[in-house]
């Protein structure tokens, strides 16, 4: 895992080696704001906390983000730890900085509440910051990553809700958005807070000291393979299997069919000569970065891509779910269904014109039918899953094509799909048209009473 110290010098180097013509002026004036404005101040561990915005903003440099992102990185915490106030911050720094810095404190400010009221809170913020502008989220996880490193200075029960709280908010939201480092950084962490002994046992595992558990573990040992353009990669793959036997069922081609987060790689298990099985990844430059680093790796391709578009549509439905969720009452209520929408495992399956469909794991055919669209969801009578007739609660798996059949005589559809539609679009256009069933039965009774008694 990356060092979680670092000195300024240090930062001005590598922003001096890996940017283009970056403006060191900006980033030495925001050290010595940060400096002044943490003067003085310790953090629990004992370290000085200038330590921490430097460590953020080292972290945000490495992720290869914009320069206003990696000082809005070292003034983080100037407006909530001292005397600046965000219009200081504005006026020496420009409205983008300043605008960073104001999110990320708003982020940061506690949350009065208690168990999954608090959760549901720290859950709405982080969406709210996403749909604003997702840098703001990038910022809170090289926060949140160096709060863990030094999360010995914490006392035991901060330590557990730190923690719960990367592993169930910030590691899934990681996820979803292609940082599959970041999100193991995350959930390594927590895993040392929560379960310290399986987290040990798992560490001597990787250690290879304990031999017995080492022939359930398929990719303990794993090889990246980075070449130059997507044929190279099939090249790459046909040698290996040229040279090894593969394992049956572990050939998976995240190029031709990436993941619902934009995740490319060709993925192998392999047996080799010496009787080890190792999984190779085989991926372009850009793919890597990509997987590493996700939705923020598009600050450097800002030529756009299939991938960032899905990311961002992500990000649009995040902005709906907060116009749906207007009050704290329904945000709780609708808190479990958001969990399964936005952190399950994803899946995806396609029309039978083959578009793609992206469903969080355990969907069903009405899920797969209000994802086309409402009216074919309302009008579902049955599904075809790979040409064969299935029940509406089947759940579904990646690589299904899926053929719905409407009645376009159907009025509604049926209130108890609620028992196994998983998704909280699926789940909210079942409640509205069945209440709007109903009360239409009630006008109309009321309409041939009123007609009656005439």
């Amino acid at each position: 895992m990356p060092d979680s110290t670092h000195t300024f010098k240090q930062l001005e180097n590598f922003v001096q080696k890996n940017y283009t013509n970056p403006d060191l002026d900006l980033l030495r004036r925001a050290n010595q704001t940060a400096v002044a404005a943490h003067e003085g101040k310790t953090r629990l561990t004992g370290e000085p906390f200038i330590n921490h915005p430097i460590a953020v903003a080292y972290r945000l440099a490495e992720m290869g983000l914009h320069l206003n992102v990696v000082v809005a990185g070292l003034l983080h915490d100037v407006v909530e730890d001292s005397e600046y106030e965000i219009e200081d911050v504005r006026i020496e720094f420009g409205d983008d900085i300043a605008s960073l810095v104001d999110s990320v404190t708003k982020l940061k400010r506690n949350v009065n509440y208690r168990g999954v009221e608090r959760y549901a809170e720290n859950l709405r913020k982080m969406f709210l910051a996403m749909a604003s502008d997702v840098r703001v989220v990038f910022m809170k996880f090289a926060d949140r990553l160096h709060n863990l490193q030094t999360l010995y200075g914490q006392p035991k029960h901060k330590q557990e809700r730190i923690a719960r709280e990367s592993l169930e908010i910030y590691a899934p939201i990681a996820g979803r958005l292609g940082m599959s480092e970041i999100k193991g950084e995350l959930e390594d962490y927590a895993f040392a807070y929560l379960q310290p002994k399986e987290y040990e046992r798992m560490k001597s595992i990787m250690d290879i000291k304990d031999s017995d558990d080492l022939d359930k573990i398929y990719d303990l040992i794993a090889v990246r393979i980075v070449v130059n353009n997507v044929e190279d990669c099939y090249a790459a793959l046909g040698v290996l299997h040229q040279k090894w036997r593969p394992v049956p069922g572990r050939i998976k081609d995240y190029i031709a069919q990436p993941k619902p987060n934009g995740y490319q790689s060709l993925h192998t298990t392999m047996f080799t000569s010496e009787g080890e099985v190792v999984e190779f990844q085989i991926r372009t430059q850009e793919m890597h970065e990509l997987s590493e680093y996700g939705v923020a790796a598009h600050w450097r391709y800002k030529e756009g891509s299939g991938q960032q578009e899905r990311n961002m549509r992500w990000m649009e439905e995040l902005a709906q779910i907060q116009k749906e969720l207007a009050s704290k009452k329904d945000f709780l209520e609708q808190l479990e269904y958001m969990k399964i929408d936005v952190f399950n495992d994803r899946i995806f399956v396609f029309t039978p014109q083959g578009d793609v469909i992206d469903l969080p794991e355990g969907a069903t055919p009405i899920d797969f039918a209000y994802a086309i669209h409402s009216k074919v969801g309302d009008k579902c009578v049955a599904a075809r899953i790979n040409d064969v007739m299935r029940n509406l609660d089947t759940k579904l798996t990646s690589g299904d094509i899926i053929e719905i059949v409407t009645d376009k005589n159907r009025k509604a559809p049926n209130p108890d799909w609620l028992k196994f539609a998983r998704t909280r679009h699926a789940r909210k256009k079942i409640r509205d048209a069945t209440r709007n069933t109903v009360k239409g039965w009630f006008v109309g009774v009321l309409h041939g009473r009123e007609k009656g008694g005439k």
